[in-house]
């Protein structure tokens, strides 16, 4: 399992006051839907993801099984941001590879990854409807309690592959 680094560790609030079971169950409620956002990808985006992972899990180059994803590209079925995103890397890494080691699957990232990915998407709707990068950025880093640094690092980085 990776390691959970300080800052994400350090964005859960102090735990609550296990004497009022109001709070107690409203912070169970709260972490419950916190961990949904996180890591349970809506029935459409499941979908692309098993089409995904039946090119990615197979054993050796023969045996990749790209006809579902194939056949659901061919369909209408809806493709939202996430399953563009999750396509876009896939094809980056099994068609534009890099020496070195296979990069992780989009769909598979860590707490820490998945966090920066949706502060980054909140700094990109800012800066859509008009603020500045430099201020899209320390906004969204003051409300999600992520240090300026790492997602300054991480959005750039975003920004030389688009």
């Amino acid at each position: 399992m990776a390691r959970i680094p300080k800052w994400i560790k350090q964005r859960r609030p102090n735990p609550v006051d296990s004497s009022n079971p109001f709070l107690v169950f409203a912070r169970s409620v709260e972490v419950e839907m916190e961990n949904q956002s996180l890591f349970e990808h809506d029935p459409v985006t499941e979908k692309w993801i098993e089409a995904f992972r039946d090119i990615d899990d197979a054993s050796g180059i023969d045996k990749r099984d790209p006809r579902r994803l194939v056949n659901l590209l061919k369909s209408n079925y809806p493709m939202n941001d996430d399953v563009r995103t999750y396509l876009a890397d896939l094809i980056e890494r099994q068609l534009i590879r890099k020496a070195g080691t296979q990069k992780t699957p989009a769909y598979t990232e860590s707490l820490a990854e998945r966090v920066k990915i949706l502060a980054a998407a909140a700094v990109r709707k800012r800066v859509i409807s008009g603020m500045t990068v430099a201020d899209a950025l320390e906004e969204v880093c003051e409300e999600q309690s992520i240090p300026q640094n790492v997602l300054t690092n991480f959005y750039k980085k975003l920004s030389k592959k688009t």
